[in-house]
């Protein structure tokens, strides 16, 4: 799967070095790889955008796990971050969020996401096709 993630990387920084939320993707694919330090790093250098601070943080304490010694009190820090962002984002912030829960395994705060944007509107068809493959 390291090969897999090295494939999503060069793709990111290809196509999206100025995005985001390629540099979302790439910065989870980095954690992936067995490279939480250098993860946290990118991750931590994206600007605040309300479209990818939810996945952004929660990916930080994704990554933040995935060291040796895990800093407590970052953690601690990004959760409340978390749960701030998880009031307030909507649409595409919680889709990009519920992939990354998804792909996490965390199946219930991926269908959290999505179904907050399904209520919001219901032909949505990138929150009705996830929320197939979540459930």
């Amino acid at each position: 799967q390291k090969e897999l993630y090295g494939t999503v990387r060069k793709i990111c920084k290809q196509v999206g070095a100025l995005s985001p939320i390629f540099r979302f993707w790439e910065g989870y694919a980095t954690a992936m790889q067995g490279n939480p330090v250098e993860a946290i790093r990118e991750l931590s250098s994206i600007p605040s955008d309300a479209t990818t601070n939810l996945a952004v943080t929660a990916c930080l304490i994704h990554a933040h796990k995935l060291c040796e010694d895990t800093d407590k009190s970052a953690v601690s820090k990004l959760k409340v971050k978390l749960r701030d962002y998880s009031k307030s984002t909507e649409g595409k912030g919680l889709l990009i969020a519920s992939r990354f829960f998804w792909h996490t395994g965390k199946e219930k705060q991926a269908k959290m996401c999505v179904e907050k944007v399904i209520a919001k509107n219901r032909r949505n068809l990138d929150a009705l096709a996830l929320f197939g493959w979540i459930c």
